[in-house]
């Protein structure tokens, strides 16, 4: 757990009055009495150490834990894996979701593609200014 991680968990305690349990918490939410299936999933469990370790040295140590996120694209790559058309991610980073999706679904065996798309360098500084032009009205 990072400092961020710690200072909100403390500011929930006090604002929710302690002792106050979470089912999860992370990632900026917590939720609480709520049932949380991926928490208790060996396949997803394992799938999260590997992905952990893995991706320590770019996160210098501390990787963000951001599971809930990695079980709804998880969700949803499983629910579209039946539909016509590949998969693609942008704005990978280190590939964490990604490598998520591909360790817990199905996708490879659905004879899915899956394009990674990341520019490596973030979004551009300076955006053009937004003219009447290019402006579309509904």
């Amino acid at each position: 757990m990072n400092s961020y991680q710690k200072l909100l968990s403390t500011v929930r305690r006090i604002v929710a009055g302690a002792p106050y349990r979470f089912t999860y918490a992370a990632d900026g939410f917590g939720v609480r009495k709520k049932f949380v299936p991926f928490l208790g999933d060996a396949q997803f469990d394992a799938a999260w150490r590997e992905t952990v370790e893995v991706n320590l040295e770019h996160w210098n140590g501390d990787v963000p834990d951001i599971r809930w996120r990695c079980h709804v694209c998880a969700w949803a790559a499983t629910s579209c894996a039946k539909l016509e058309g590949d998969f693609a991610e942008f704005g990978v980073n280190t590939g964490i979701l990604s490598s998520m999706v591909l360790k817990t679904t199905n996708v490879a065996e659905a004879g899915k593609k899956f394009f990674l798309f990341d520019s490596f360098a973030g979004f551009r500084k300076i955006w053009p200014r937004p003219t009447k032009k290019n402006i579309r009205r509904r």
